[in-house]
């Protein structure tokens, strides 16, 4: 097991905002790295990351010894907001007033943390709903899945540069937000997937969890001897079309998986498993998602419905079915060809990808070098 950065990773191409080291972990299949050894990315989602001992441990080992895959994961941009990783508390404006005026003036002038060591004292469980705290992980915040698809592409790259492994084996693998960051993957990068396995993805941005900070996006935690609540920071708006920060038709537009014209043909064979009731994300989204990228490329869409409970690769009927990742590789990638049908890669080819998303294209430039360039020009 290795872990690695990438120093200068892929720029922020939206909102410019900087760029921290991007940190992957690498494992190998326990026999090393030999002439038939892919690569395969298991693609994070909220609530996970490379830290966790269930990824070190269980899954990419699994990965690397079912697969004779390099197994890689990667904390992409963001990863922190939900598991408020690298994250800070912070009073929003007004805060501190209005708590003060609701339990006790003597609040206004008291250190941060002895503020909830005082209300724990005269008997307060949580922090009212209406009182958030800010979860500020400054310069990261919720890209909604497009910037860690670009970490992803990069991550891939680095691994290409830097190990052996066959360009023909390359699998991408995602649950739930990891499963749609690998679809906003396939738009960006058609040439290179041999194939991909998402469970649960999302289809389309949610601009609520974007703009966290004007909407009623809340997260609850224990902390401080008192049950906090809690918004994380974020640029984006929906109230401000002149603001470049404003979650605009074209924002949403590469962000949303069921525009056909966003895809081009690809060999890569593509998985995707869906709850028949899952309440997140409707069973007709994901349709609709399955209609724009069936004609691209070699798709399995699989409705789970309660008749394939079984209580060890689908546990429930609900979003992400408590699935078992492991078995789920195992179904997903099964019976497939052991390569691609050729070695070419969007590298090799130099392709130069350009997807339409309102005013803009979103442009990647790939080259033999095995680097990669992501821009936003205007369309037309």
């Amino acid at each position: 097991m290795e872990f690695r950065q990438i120093d200068a990773p892929p720029p922020d191409v939206e909102l410019g905002f900087p760029r921290q080291p991007l940190k992957y972990v690498t494992v190998p299949p326990t026999a090393g790295i030999g002439p038939e050894t892919g690569v395969m990315l298991f693609i994070c989602p909220w609530g996970m990351a490379i830290e966790d001992e269930y990824i070190q441990e269980k899954l990419l080992p699994h990965l690397a010894e079912t697969y004779n895959c390099l197994a890689v994961a990667a904390n992409y941009f963001g990863i922190g907001v939900k598991r408020r990783m690298g994250q800070r508390l912070i009073e929003a404006p007004g805060w501190r007033a209005e708590l003060a005026r609701r339990f006790g003036a003597g609040l206004m002038n008291l250190p941060f943390d002895a503020v909830f060591a005082e209300l724990v004292r005269i008997g307060l469980a949580e922090l009212p709903g209406d009182l958030p705290l800010v979860l500020q992980a400054y310069p990261e915040y919720q890209s909604f899945g497009l910037q860690p698809a670009l970490d992803h592409i990069a991550v891939l790259a680095a691994v290409l540069r830097d190990y052996p492994v066959r360009h023909d084996r390359i699998y991408g693998f995602g649950s739930s937000y990891g499963g749609y960051i690998a679809c906003l993957m396939l738009k960006l990068m058609p040439n290179s997937f041999h194939a991909v396995v998402e469970n649960s993805g999302f289809t389309e941005a949610l601009p609520s969890e974007m703009a966290s900070m004007e909407s009623n996006v809340r997260y609850w935690f224990d902390g401080k001897g008192i049950q906090l609540c809690c918004v994380p920071a974020s640029p984006w708006t929906l109230r401000d079309p002149a603001s470049k920060f404003f979650v605009g038709p074209a924002v949403l537009a590469i962000r949303d998986c069921t525009v056909a014209a966003q895809y081009a043909p690809s060999r890569t064979h593509l998985t995707s498993y869906h709850a028949e009731k899952d309440g997140l994300i409707p069973l007709e989204a994901k349709r609709r998602f399955w209609a724009a990228i069936g004609a691209k490329l070699p798709l399995r869409s699989v409705t789970v419905d309660d008749r394939m409970i079984d209580g060890r690769l689908f546990k429930s009927n609900a979003h992400g079915m408590d699935a078992s990742l492991q078995l789920m590789a195992n179904d997903g990638f099964g019976g497939l060809p052991p390569t691609a049908a050729d070695r070419s890669s969007d590298f090799s080819r130099g392709s130069i990808i350009e997807v339409p998303a309102g005013d803009r294209l979103y442009r990647a430039v790939y080259r033999p070098d095995l680097t990669v360039e992501f821009s936003i020009v205007p369309a037309g």
